[in-house]
């Protein structure tokens, strides 16, 4: 081969080489700028639901009164529950007392319908009360559906775990300085320059992080699709046969009543079949039929764990008493560790509050990455069609501050929105909560628009979030008495995390609107690029 012709085919390689590059590029920029805003919404909500248990305790003063160490039973528990139930469940759930809600809780199930919480005192086996879902809940479920019908609003969420996967292999290919990046930040610099490397700071000193989120996310929304692909795949299209391998078929039902057995004396059982273990939930299926069962799930005790993974559960006939099943997630194999180690990971359930506020930090870095690559993306085309790129810029500002800014202001107001329906004695708190939560986004969107400055209205949406969050321990110590000096004395840390939260929470929003400037400061884009992009 000549000298020629090699240099000829080195540069076909170059060329198909920057070609690919180039194509990564583009489906990197329009991942972001197609589903950014949706994707900063997932991500920020979900940095809110880590506290979702913290939240409850928060929310509901009842709950700050009741010894969590109480012995208790759940067999009395559930026959009351089933006794004061209008209606026929089928389906009872029962939760044992925890120290972010002590009480023994039963949840009864219609069919498909929403389940109705039953409350019991776990020292006198007393029943309390029946939950009214609130802003938990609510705030809850904004990350793991948005709110939408099942189950498409969980596949929406899902599909953001895969865009993030995608977004973070293509920006892994088309960054070939990735470790200098690890601490390139040129402060003083244009506009432009200084939102790239804060979206390449965040995307490399936290991508472990990121790619984690995005994969177990995926697998969290997607698993009802990828049941459907593994049936096809491994089993023939057999959806019952996929299922069965990793849940198991329960009995059928007969359609004759029968009374259970004391199920308080299976949990004994269970507990013994796996020492060191404690239970976590009891699943009653085929509630009230001759054919009922128990599925006792176990983990190992607070100071013993030593893996992600649950322990496993014993499943019983909760007529016959019979043993049906036992799991053991520890000796199933890496596969069935790894599976039942996904929503641990996800929601950080397994290493305390300082590992959530660990979570939070790197998630609102995740959250900030769609944001900035919002950004990047308009900082890039500004100036370069004149009027046409004025609008459009100032179009996708104002959709990009009433979206994000818009939510952190509807979040605040959430709480605001709690605290009062519970001085006025309201029910139903979860519907004054949501009305109230996209009435003042939809009112920051609308505010964002009319404004002509984004950078200005991004302050002021700052600025109200930051005093409405420092507002919002008082507002709890005025309802309930528990002021945050006295929930810190008196061992309250639920309630006192979640204050505290609030307060930096807040202090960080009023900073970060200090920090934002008054307008965009055009002096740093290319003298071509219209006056009028505000």
């Amino acid at each position: 081969m000549t000298g020629r012709a090699k240099n000829t085919r080195t540069q076909d390689k170059k060329a198909a080489k920057q070609a690919g590059r180039k194509l990564m590029y583009e489906g990197h920029a329009w991942a972001g700028i197609g589903v950014g805003l949706l994707m900063f919404i997932v991500c920020f909500s979900g940095v809110v639901a880590l506290f979702a248990p913290e939240l409850a305790i928060w929310e509901d003063a009842r709950l700050r009164q009741v010894d969590a160490a109480a012995d208790y039973k759940i067999h009395d528990a559930v026959e009351m529950a089933t006794g004061m139930h209008k209606g026929k469940a089928n389906v009872a759930f029962v939760l044992p007392p925890e120290p972010f809600n002590p009480m023994v809780r039963v949840y009864l199930r219609e069919g498909e319908k929403e389940p109705t919480i039953y409350n019991f005192d776990p020292a006198t086996g007393e029943f309390a009360y029946i939950s009214d879902d609130g802003l938990a809940h609510f705030l809850a479920h904004m990350h793991t559906d948005l709110h939408l019908p099942s189950p498409w609003g969980r596949y929406l969420v899902g599909l953001m775990g895969v865009v993030l996967m995608f977004s973070i292999i293509t920006g892994v290919i088309i960054h070939k300085k990735i470790l200098k990046e690890l601490f390139s930040f040129r402060v003083g610099r244009s506009l432009r320059l200084l939102i790239t490397d804060s979206h390449k700071a965040m995307s490399v000193w936290a991508l472990v992080f990121h790619a984690m989120i995005g994969f177990t996310g995926a697998l969290l929304g997607l698993s009802g699709i990828l049941l459907l692909i593994a049936a096809g795949a491994a089993y023939r299209g057999d959806v019952g046969a996929a299922q069965e391998a990793v849940i198991g078929t329960p009995p059928p039902i007969t359609g004759e009543a029968a009374d259970m057995i004391n199920l308080d004396g299976l949990v004994s059982r269970a507990l013994q079949a796996q020492p060191g273990t404690y239970m976590t939930s009891a699943f009653v299926g085929n509630l009230g039929d001759k054919n009922a069962y128990v599925e006792i799930a176990l983990d190992d005790t607070p100071g013993a764990r030593q893996a992600l993974a649950p322990r496993g559960s014993e499943t019983f006939h909760a007529v016959t008493g019979d043993h049906l099943k036992s799991k053991d997630w520890h000796a199933s194999g890496i596969g069935m560790r790894l599976y039942y180690s996904i929503a641990p990971l996800h929601y950080a359930t397994f290493g305390g509050v300082a590992l959530k506020v660990l979570y939070a930090f790197l998630g609102i870095s995740t959250s900030m990455l769609s944001v900035s690559g919002v950004l990047l993306w308009m900082e890039r085309r500004t100036g370069r069609k004149g009027a046409e790129a004025a609008r459009s810029y100032r179009w996708l500002s104002a959709l990009s501050v009433g979206v994000c800014g818009g939510m952190m202001v509807a979040t605040v107001g959430a709480f605001w929105a709690h605290t009062i329906a519970l001085v006025l004695g309201l029910e139903h708190s979860e519907a004054v909560v949501a009305s109230s939560y996209f009435s003042l986004w939809l009112a920051a969107i609308i505010y964002a628009f009319l404004r002509t400055d984004a950078y200005r209205t991004t302050r002021h949406m700052l600025q109200l979030a930051g005093f409405g969050a420092l507002a919002v321990p008082a507002l709890n110590g005025l309802a309930t008495g528990d002021y945050i000096v006295k929930t810190i004395s008196d061992g309250l840390w639920p309630v006192a995390t979640v204050d505290i939260v609030m307060l930096l929470v807040g202090a960080a929003f009023l900073y970060s609107g200090r920090k934002i400037p008054l307008s965009r400061p055009m002096a740093t884009h290319r003298s071509r690029a219209p006056q009028t992009a505000e």
